[in-house]
Protein backbone atom coordinates (compact mmCIF):
# COMPACT_ATOMS: atom_id res chain seq x y z
CA UNK A 1 0.00 0.00 0.00
CA UNK A 2 2.97 2.02 0.36
CA UNK A 3 3.95 1.85 -3.12
CA UNK A 4 0.32 3.27 -4.16
CA UNK A 5 0.46 6.30 -1.55
CA UNK A 6 3.71 7.35 -3.20
CA UNK A 7 2.43 7.09 -7.14
CA UNK A 8 -0.20 9.07 -5.93
CA UNK A 9 1.84 11.81 -4.31
CA UNK A 10 4.23 11.48 -7.30
CA UNK A 11 1.50 12.36 -9.39
CA UNK A 12 0.22 15.11 -7.76
CA UNK A 13 3.61 16.71 -7.69
CA UNK A 14 3.76 16.22 -11.58
CA UNK A 15 0.64 18.24 -11.61
CA UNK A 16 2.17 21.09 -9.57
CA UNK A 17 5.48 20.84 -11.27
CA UNK A 18 3.48 21.33 -15.03
CA UNK A 19 1.79 23.85 -13.64
CA UNK A 20 4.75 26.29 -12.66
CA UNK A 21 6.44 25.33 -15.40
CA UNK A 22 3.49 26.65 -17.57
CA UNK A 23 3.19 30.38 -15.26
CA UNK A 24 6.56 30.69 -15.78
CA UNK A 25 6.71 30.29 -19.51
CA UNK A 26 3.43 32.05 -20.41
CA UNK A 27 5.05 35.10 -21.96
CA UNK A 28 8.88 35.56 -23.57
CA UNK A 29 10.10 38.84 -24.61
CA UNK A 30 9.72 39.54 -28.01
CA UNK A 31 13.53 39.33 -28.30
CA UNK A 32 14.53 36.45 -26.20
CA UNK A 33 16.35 34.74 -29.07
CA UNK A 34 18.10 37.75 -30.44
CA UNK A 35 22.11 37.33 -30.06
CA UNK A 36 23.24 41.01 -30.82
CA UNK A 37 22.04 41.88 -26.79
CA UNK A 38 25.23 44.15 -26.04
CA UNK A 39 27.17 42.30 -23.05
CA UNK A 40 27.48 45.29 -20.73
CA UNK A 41 25.66 46.50 -17.62
CA UNK A 42 23.39 49.34 -20.22
CA UNK A 43 19.88 48.68 -19.98
CA UNK A 44 18.52 46.28 -22.47
CA UNK A 45 17.74 47.88 -26.02
CA UNK A 46 19.70 51.15 -24.72
CA UNK A 47 22.45 50.60 -27.48
CA UNK A 48 19.65 50.01 -30.28
CA UNK A 49 17.55 52.71 -30.59
CA UNK A 50 15.25 51.25 -33.18
CA UNK A 51 14.27 48.20 -30.45
CA UNK A 52 14.01 49.90 -26.71
CA UNK A 53 12.95 47.16 -24.55
CA UNK A 54 12.41 47.06 -20.57
CA UNK A 55 14.24 43.83 -18.42
CA UNK A 56 11.11 42.73 -16.98
CA UNK A 57 9.88 38.86 -15.81
CA UNK A 58 5.86 38.54 -16.48
CA UNK A 59 4.36 35.68 -14.48
CA UNK A 60 0.26 35.71 -15.03
CA UNK A 61 -2.07 33.47 -12.89
CA UNK A 62 -5.75 33.39 -13.42
CA UNK A 63 -6.19 36.25 -11.38
CA UNK A 64 -3.10 38.20 -11.13
CA UNK A 65 -0.39 39.35 -12.98
CA UNK A 66 3.16 39.81 -11.15
CA UNK A 67 5.56 42.14 -12.89
CA UNK A 68 9.38 42.54 -11.92
CA UNK A 69 11.66 45.13 -12.98
CA UNK A 70 14.49 43.42 -13.69
CA UNK A 71 16.37 46.79 -14.70
CA UNK A 72 18.92 48.74 -12.52
CA UNK A 73 16.73 51.84 -12.81
CA UNK A 74 12.63 52.63 -12.14
CA UNK A 75 10.25 53.05 -14.33
CA UNK A 76 7.35 55.43 -14.05
CA UNK A 77 4.40 56.03 -16.02
CA UNK A 78 3.74 52.57 -17.37
CA UNK A 79 0.93 52.16 -19.73
CA UNK A 80 -0.22 48.11 -20.01
CA UNK A 81 -2.52 45.99 -22.03
CA UNK A 82 -3.45 42.73 -22.57
CA UNK A 83 -4.57 41.65 -25.83
CA UNK A 84 -3.17 45.18 -27.64
CA UNK A 85 -3.90 45.86 -31.53
CA UNK A 86 -7.41 45.07 -32.40
CA UNK A 87 -7.68 42.14 -29.93
CA UNK A 88 -10.24 43.90 -27.83
CA UNK A 89 -7.67 45.04 -25.41
CA UNK A 90 -7.50 45.58 -21.85
CA UNK A 91 -5.76 48.49 -20.07
CA UNK A 92 -4.41 50.33 -17.57
CA UNK A 93 -1.35 52.38 -15.76
CA UNK A 94 1.46 52.27 -13.15
CA UNK A 95 2.90 54.91 -11.58
CA UNK A 96 6.10 53.74 -10.68
CA UNK A 97 7.93 49.98 -10.47
CA UNK A 98 11.14 50.63 -8.47
CA UNK A 99 14.19 48.31 -9.91
CA UNK A 100 15.14 45.24 -8.84
CA UNK A 101 11.26 44.78 -7.09
CA UNK A 102 7.92 43.45 -8.53
CA UNK A 103 4.30 44.91 -8.58
CA UNK A 104 1.27 42.33 -8.24
CA UNK A 105 -1.76 43.16 -10.38
CA UNK A 106 -5.32 41.58 -9.95
CA UNK A 107 -6.46 41.26 -13.63
CA UNK A 108 -9.62 42.26 -13.28
CA UNK A 109 -8.00 46.21 -12.49
CA UNK A 110 -7.53 46.17 -16.96
CA UNK A 111 -10.50 47.66 -18.40
CA UNK A 112 -11.43 47.87 -22.13
CA UNK A 113 -12.29 51.41 -23.55
CA UNK A 114 -15.83 51.28 -22.62
CA UNK A 115 -14.90 50.34 -19.00
CA UNK A 116 -15.53 46.71 -18.95
CA UNK A 117 -12.87 44.57 -16.75
CA UNK A 118 -11.29 41.87 -18.11
CA UNK A 119 -12.46 38.60 -16.68
CA UNK A 120 -10.34 35.43 -17.31
CA UNK A 121 -13.05 32.97 -17.75
CA UNK A 122 -14.13 34.62 -20.74
CA UNK A 123 -11.01 36.15 -22.53
CA UNK A 124 -7.71 34.45 -22.96
CA UNK A 125 -4.42 36.13 -22.85
CA UNK A 126 -2.75 36.24 -26.05
CA UNK A 127 -0.06 39.15 -25.95
CA UNK A 128 1.11 41.51 -23.67
CA UNK A 129 2.48 45.07 -24.18
CA UNK A 130 3.95 47.72 -21.65
CA UNK A 131 5.48 50.93 -21.95
CA UNK A 132 7.28 52.95 -19.17
CA UNK A 133 9.11 56.35 -18.79
CA UNK A 134 12.80 55.51 -17.76
CA UNK A 135 16.58 57.66 -17.44
CA UNK A 136 16.69 56.95 -21.21
CA UNK A 137 13.50 57.83 -22.45
CA UNK A 138 10.10 55.85 -23.32
CA UNK A 139 10.86 51.80 -23.34
CA UNK A 140 8.55 48.68 -23.73
CA UNK A 141 8.43 45.20 -23.32
CA UNK A 142 6.32 43.15 -25.40
CA UNK A 143 5.14 39.32 -24.90
CA UNK A 144 3.42 36.70 -26.57
CA UNK A 145 1.84 33.24 -25.38
CA UNK A 146 3.39 30.10 -26.08
CA UNK A 147 1.32 28.10 -27.60
CA UNK A 148 2.13 24.63 -25.35
CA UNK A 149 1.75 21.48 -27.60
CA UNK A 150 1.72 17.83 -26.50
CA UNK A 151 5.38 17.64 -26.93
CA UNK A 152 6.24 20.11 -24.83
Amino acid sequence: MATSGIVKYGGGFLVALFGIGVLVSIFSPADQNRTDAPQTAAPAGSANKEDPSLNASILFSAVEMNIENEDSFDWTDCDLEINPHGEGGFSRSVARVKQHTAVTLALDEFADSEGLKFDSLSHAITRFHMSCTTPSGRMSYFGTRQAKTGTD
